[in-house]
C-alpha cells in the first residue's frame, strides 16, 4: 500500500496533506513524510501542484528523505505540471519612473538583491557601462569602470556590486 501527499500554493500546512486538502509547503509535506507510518514499509509519493513555490529557508533533503529502494520517497510534479522551486522572495513593489525610461521601487528593510525577475523575466541591473546584449565580453565592459575618479562620484557606494575580469578573459564572471 502506497501513501499520497499533495502540496498546492493555496493549500494549508494545518491540512492532512490529502488532494482535496493539500500542504502549503514542502517544508510540512517533509515533515509528514519523516512522521508517515508508512515511511521506509511502503512507497510515498508528494504530489506538487503547479505553482511557484519560494523557499523562505533552506529545504535539506537527507540520504534519511530517500525512504529505501523497496519503500522509495518520490516528489513529483502533479501531472507533470510546471513546478517551480525558488530561492528568491515575491516582491510586491510600487514602480515609480525614475528618469529616462529607468523605473525605481522601494524594497523592504533588510533585503538585498544580486537578481530580479519581473514577469519572468530577468532585468539587467543599473550598471556601468549599460548592458548590451551584442557587446563581447561580459556585454559591456569599461577600463574606467571602477577607477577612483569614477568611484569618487558614486553617491552610495555600500551595496553596489563590482564584476572583474583579468584580460585573459578565464574564469567565472557570467551574470
Amino acid at each position: 500500500m502506497s501513501q499520497e501527499f499533495y502540496i498546492s500554493n493555496t493549500g494549508n500546512d494545518l491540512n492532512p496533506g490529502t488532494f482535496e486538502k493539500p500542504f502549503a509547503t514542502l517544508f510540512k509535506a517533509q515533515q509528514a513524510v519523516r512522521e508517515c507510518s508508512q515511511f521506509r514499509k511502503s512507497p510515498i509519493t508528494v504530489q506538487i501542484k503547479e505553482a511557484t513555490y519560494y523557499l523562505p529557508k533552506t529545504l535539506i533533503f537527507t540520504a534519511a528523505d530517500s525512504g529505501t529502494k523497496a519503500a522509495p520517497v518520490t516528489f513529483q510534479a502533479y501531472k507533470n505540471g510546471e513546478v517551480i522551486i525558488s530561492g528568491g522572495m515575491k516582491l510586491n513593489l510600487e514602480w515609480k519612473i525614475f528618469r529616462g525610461g529607468v523605473f525605481q521601487a522601494a524594497v523592504p528593510k533588510g533585503v538585498a538583491i544580486d537578481q530580479l525577475f519581473v514577469n519572468g523575466k530577468r532585468q539587467h541591473m543599473a550598471r556601468y557601462p549599460n548592458y548590451n546584449a551584442n557587446t563581447v565580453p561580459y556585454n559591456g565592459f569599461a577600463a574606467d569602470a571602477f577607477s577612483p575618479e569614477r568611484a569618487s562620484r558614486w553617491s552610495k557606494p555600500k551595496g553596489g556590486y563590482i564584476h572583474a575580469m583579468h584580460r585573459a578573459h578565464w574564469g567565472g564572471g557570467a551574470l
